[in-house]
């Protein structure tokens, strides 16, 4: 099986995902790729080598950190100090910079292919690559500056010096995703604009002399990431169309016992203003027994027909967090149903951390051991996972945790 994901901070938007998982159906493998939330670069590798991952994409704000995992580095991301992917699936692992690939491959299907002036909005990474690909086409390239910014390799001008130049952009590129600045109803009109952006898009709303939208690069960069991964050429392939974001809107917290889905969910839905729903003491509630109860009468599989009837009628909900069991995700039919209108986010704890929480724990499947139970379990949580997080500081998780549903959401 494959296993791999992207890492990066907010994450939970990122449609590499279900890039992936239509390549793995493409190409008739079996894999699994997720997405790593976290503030922290080396706790989040960490994380990654636990995990035992052949590859992981790389986005904000990790490609710069990233370069120092590469024992083998590609050009492009030796001379632009830029990672987006790593293969761990050799002696060494390799680093590479796909965007490079993405951009050139955009260009080359445009109606021209020398511009005379170009404009790059924003001045981060993915501007930083967009100018290592156009300075060699393109006779002048500025940027129009967000916020402050070192950018040593163009010039950056503020907005209200911009609209001042005399003449119009051949080619615009966005790597910025909010819209920044009040630009006239016409100051894309005869350019063409190449967008990096794909979630909650602005530039799509101006008219424009031809305009590449965000899902193209993640494609063309995605797509490449995964034949150096696979070591497989893929040709013709379409990204079918994701479904809207707002169509899921609740969020399933899954974890070993004792990883602080309650309490973390809690206090989420207290941030975000959404209902919180405890699986166990749902299931509690409605059949007037408690946990340890329902297995001596009626054992392990009466309690889990009791758990998937549950979770089918608090699926019903929107803006819900429901702190799910410890065993929920072990069938495959509950994870269909948290898919069907939720994120399911593992809330990742190392065993050793678990254990320190579980003592003298009376819990219905505590009678054998709990590393067994612990690393049982494992495989299943990260197949199941749309967003893992390192629960090591719980004030931290739940301030990343709320960013992403508040920017996904």
């Amino acid at each position: 099986m494959i296993r791999a994901a992207v890492i990066g901070n907010p994450i939970l938007h990122s449609l590499s995902p279900v890039l992936a998982h239509q390549l793995f159906q493409v190409c008739e493998l079996d894999g699994h790729y997720s997405r790593i939330c976290g503030s922290d670069f080396d706790d989040v590798i960490n994380l990654v080598n636990y995990l035992e991952l052949d590859y992981i994409n790389i986005t904000s704000p990790f490609k710069s950190e990233a370069t120092k995992l590469g024992h083998i580095m590609q050009s492009t991301a030796y001379e632009t100090k830029l990672v987006n992917t790593i293969l761990f699936n050799s002696s060494q692992a390799i680093a590479l910079n796909t965007d490079t690939h993405a951009i050139s491959t955009i260009l080359k299907q445009l109606p021209q292919t020398h511009f005379k002036r170009v404009l790059i909005i924003g001045g981060g990474d993915t501007a930083l690559i967009s100018y290592h690909v156009l300075k060699n086409i393109s006779e002048e390239i500025i940027g129009l500056s967000i916020r402050d910014s070192n950018n040593p390799y163009y010039q950056l001008f503020k907005f209200d010096e911009l609209i001042n130049f005399d003449s119009q952009f051949d080619l615009i590129i966005n790597t910025h995703p909010k819209k920044a600045f009040n630009y006239p109803a016409t100051f894309f009109k005869d350019s063409i604009v190449i967008d990096a952006i794909y979630h909650k898009p602005w530039l799509n709303q101006f008219q424009s002399k031809l305009y590449i939208d965000g899902l193209e690069w993640l494609k063309q960069q995605g797509l490449k990431s995964f034949e150096y991964a696979i070591d497989i050429d893929i040709l013709n392939f379409e990204l079918a169309e994701e479904p809207a974001f707002n169509e899921k809107s609740n969020i399933y917290l899954s974890g070993f016992m004792k990883s602080g889905k309650t309490t973390i969910g809690k206090e989420l839905a207290i941030r975000l203003n959404y209902d919180f729903i405890d699986l166990d003491e749902y299931i509690e509630r409605t059949t007037g027994m408690t946990i340890p109860n329902i297995f001596n009468s009626v054992g392990e599989n009466g309690f889990r027909e009791f758990e998937s009837k549950s979770l089918k009628e608090i699926s019903m909900r929107t803006k819900t967090i429901i702190a799910l069991g410890g065993g929920t995700v072990l069938n495959p039919l509950n994870v269909e149903v948290i898919n069907s209108n939720g994120y399911n986010i593992w809330i990742f704890n190392y065993l050793r951390d678990i254990l320190e929480r579980t003592d003298n724990m009376e819990r219905p499947l505590f009678t054998g051991n709990v590393a067994e139970l612990y690393e049982s379990r494992v495989e299943t949580y990260f197949e199941s996972s749309d967003m893992i997080i390192h629960n090591n500081q719980l004030d931290k998780t739940l301030d990343l945790l709320e960013n992403e549903i508040r920017n996904t959401l």
